[in-house]
């Protein structure tokens, strides 16, 4: 009897012990209802191909600069929001600058087994400073330096495919919009007022990820970016008159895309 009780103890126990290590496993797995993920999103832009896109309509006919380049990057990919002076006094060209590199932060939630809803939030600024140049005769001049921000909201959905245990899909896209200024002293007004540029983009972006998880509740990411920026515009408002007491804004269209390699991290609880 002892012995028949023994062995009926057992078998519970190894079904009981079964049954929490399953329930376990289920627990850490990525995509189930009720997951808060939070990703460190294109942090590094491995491979990125930028067109800008900026149309003069003031002029008859319309004038568009395009401007093309790509990047190769271990880490951060992205170079100023406005530099050179390519496009018409906005100096959207010498680099060829893009939102769609930057590193952002996401926030996702899974409403239902493997269905996410959340975005990306992207927040960038630069402060400026000074460029001192030789002007002869043992003098020099100092230049101020734009100071700069960026600010990007993505919102998305996603659907995760579990591949095995350390590997999922995550497909993922929404839309975006993306917003960039910078302010630098007018040469011929002193430090106030300045001239200033703003540029405005909505578009979608699709990036589905590879999601490899090494641990539980960790992981990496990586995969491509597909960007379409195609509404927006841009501007360019500079002081005028004698006394630098009126302004002028010119208006410009602005479109751009991206496509790319992008990798990241995430954590989810």
């Amino acid at each position: 009897m002892m012995r028949k009780l023994a062995v009926v103890g057992a078998a519970m126990g190894v079904l009981l012990t079964a049954e929490v290590a399953g329930a376990q496993a289920h627990g850490q797995e990525f995509g189930q209802k009720g997951e808060f993920i939070l990703s460190a999103d294109r942090l590094v832009p491995v491979l990125a191909f930028t067109e800008n896109k900026i149309t003069n309509n003031n002029v008859n006919p319309n004038q568009t600069f395009t401007t093309t380049g790509s990047a190769i990057s271990i880490l951060w990919g992205n170079n100023s929001v406005f530099s050179g002076a390519n496009a018409p006094n906005l100096g959207l060209g010498a680099g060829n600058p893009t939102a769609y590199t930057t590193p952002r932060v996401g926030f996702d939630y899974v409403i239902i087994p493997n269905l996410t809803i959340g975005g990306d939030l992207l927040v960038f600024f630069t402060l400026g400073g000074s460029v001192t140049t030789p002007a002869g005769g043992g003098r020099t001049v100092s230049t101020d330096t734009p100071s700069g921000n960026l600010f990007g909201i993505a919102p998305r959905v996603g659907y995760i495919l579990g591949l095995s245990e350390p590997l999922s899909i995550w497909l993922r896209g929404g839309f975006s919009f993306y917003h960039a200024g910078t302010s630098q002293a007018d040469n011929a007004c002193g430090t106030n007022p300045s001239d200033t540029n703003s540029l405005n983009v909505f578009g979608i972006d699709l990036d589905p990820q590879l999601v490899i998880s090494p641990v539980p509740h960790f992981a990496f990411t990586a995969g491509p970016a597909f960007d379409f920026g195609f509404a927006g515009g841009a501007s360019h408002t500079q002081p005028t008159g004698p006394t630098c007491n009126q302004t002028l804004t010119t208006s410009y269209g602005y479109s751009s895309w991206n496509i790319g390699l992008t990798a990241g991290l995430l954590g989810w609880f």
